[in-house]
């Protein structure tokens, strides 16, 4: 027997232009938490990105002394690249550029890649939480204690994840 009232639910933007409401943005609805108005709904290829186990990721990044971590930066900009038809995401360079930077580049991504998976998300579920800061704030703690790195790449995985359902709702 459940307790308590249901979750909410959010409505989806209805077709065509609404007067008052920018192009590309949804328009105010009364469930919205307070102070989102309406958010920019960002179209999804349905089926471009890959879920993993985000522990997975971590284990392999581990047992590959951070190589594999590389391959991940590439497969999962790429794939964002494709979801969000995003031409501003460039995975080879982002890789080049981290390699380059003995990882610290791959942390930029990280962050980048987190904010622009929020703005997907946050147009579909106004409750989304941005986790961009906190990847990055993360990962430059790992220049004190390494294994927080490992935790931001545990997160960057799971907003990965979440935006694969996403889009494969569609």
């Amino acid at each position: 027997m459940p307790v308590g009232p249901p979750p909410p639910t959010y409505a989806q933007p209805p077709p065509g232009p609404v007067p008052g409401v920018p192009p590309g943005y949804a328009p105010p609805m009364g469930n919205f938490p307070p102070g989102v108005a309406h958010a920019r709904v960002v179209p999804l290829s349905a089926h471009q990105i890959r879920e993993r186990g985000p522990a997975v990721v971590v284990l392999l990044s581990v047992v590959t002394c951070g190589l594999y971590t590389f391959y991940w930066l590439y497969s999962s900009t790429d794939q964002l690249r494709r979801c969000t038809s995003d031409a501003s995401l460039k995975p080879g360079v982002d890789v080049l550029l981290a390699l380059l930077t003995c990882g610290i580049w791959g942390w930029v991504v990280m962050y980048r890649n987190a904010q622009k998976i929020h703005a997907a998300l946050v147009g579909r579920d106004p409750m989304h939480q941005d986790r961009s800061q906190m990847i990055l704030m993360l990962c430059v703690a790992s220049l004190a204690i390494g294994v927080t790195a490992l935790i931001s790449l545990y997160f960057s995985q799971e907003e990965m994840n979440l935006l694969a359902r996403a889009s494969s709702h569609q």
